[in-house]
Order: structure tokens, then C-alpha cells, then sequence
């Protein structure tokens, strides 16, 4: 969480609005209070210091994913140029509810890309890395492919 924070504040000490959305899975955090702490985890500490502190506004009030009982799946932003319509049922036949809201700005600069670089890859470390990897050791446990698999992926 602190990786993240660091990052958020990085974007914030520029001259754009930042909204930043996502699923933070921090249900002890009561944001219909102007964010309050009822037990929870630091990472939870974290970010609501960090939201407050920067003066970013939650704006998802309501349940996001029931299972939870709380809005975990969070829109964030400090300039007001979002508001918040509502939450819709099971739009990607998910456990979560979406969230629709209305963005009032202009969006400028390049969008960001994300995905791998190949054209910037260090293909000879690749090759030296795969070439000094003991793959008969890494897999002396795997019965299946799924096995290997699962260890690769590991």
C-alpha cells in the first residue's frame, strides 16, 4: 500500500486531476463519515490517512460487493470533477456491483500504457537467467503439467 501511495501523491503534485478507482478491499474503513477506522488492518490506516491528508473524497457510498457488507470498490478524487450516479447490479456477472459516475473534464496528455515493453526487453539477461535456471530442480516435484504449470507460475 505504501508503493501505491507514493506513486498517488507523485500524480497529485501535478497540475491534472487524478481520480484513481479500484477495488482496495478495505471494508473496516466507514467513508460515510468522512472516513473513520472501526478495527482493520494497516494497510487500511494507510490509505485512509493518505485520502485525507491529500484531500481526496470517496464517493461510492453504497455496498459494492455484498459479500462484504461495505463499499470497498472506491472512486477517488480531490477537484470535484466526478460525480458519483450510482451502483448497478451485476453488470460483468461479477461478485462485485458496478459503479457508474460522470467525469466533468478534458482529458490531456497521452493515455498511459500499460503492458509490457518489449522493444526495451534485455533479452540477453532473459537468456542468461533461463540458461543458469536449474529447471529439473524447480520441477522435481511436479507429478503433471498442471503442476508445472502452477511452480512456473509461482
Amino acid at each position: 500500500m505504501c508503493l501505491l501511495t507514493e506513486e498517488i501523491e507523485r500524480l497529485l503534485c501535478t497540475s491534472s486531476s487524478v481520480i484513481i478507482i479500484g477495488d482496495f478491499i478495505c471494508p473496516h474503513i466507514n467513508w460515510s463519515e468522512g472516513g473513520c477506522l472501526a478495527g482493520g488492518h494497516s494497510k487500511e490506516r494507510i490509505l485512509l490517512d493518505f485520502c485525507i491528508s491529500n484531500g481526496l473524497k470517496q464517493l461510492v457510498t453504497e455496498i459494492t460487493r455484498p459479500a462484504s457488507g461495505a463499499p470497498i470498490d472506491l472512486v477517488l478524487s480531490a477537484d470535484g470533477v466526478l460525480d458519483f450516479d450510482d451502483v448497478v447490479a451485476d453488470p460483468l456477472k461479477s461478485d462485485h456491483l458496478g459503479i457508474m459516475f460522470s467525469f466533468d473534464g478534458v482529458v490531456k496528455g497521452s493515455p498511459v500504457r500499460n503492458g509490457r515493453d518489449f522493444e526495451r526487453a534485455d533479452y540477453a539477461a532473459i537468456k542468461t537467467s533461463l540458461f543458469a535456471t536449474n529447471w529439473q530442480q524447480i520441477f522435481q516435484d511436479s507429478v503433471t503439467l498442471d503442476d508445472m504449470y502452477n511452480t512456473l507460475t509461482e
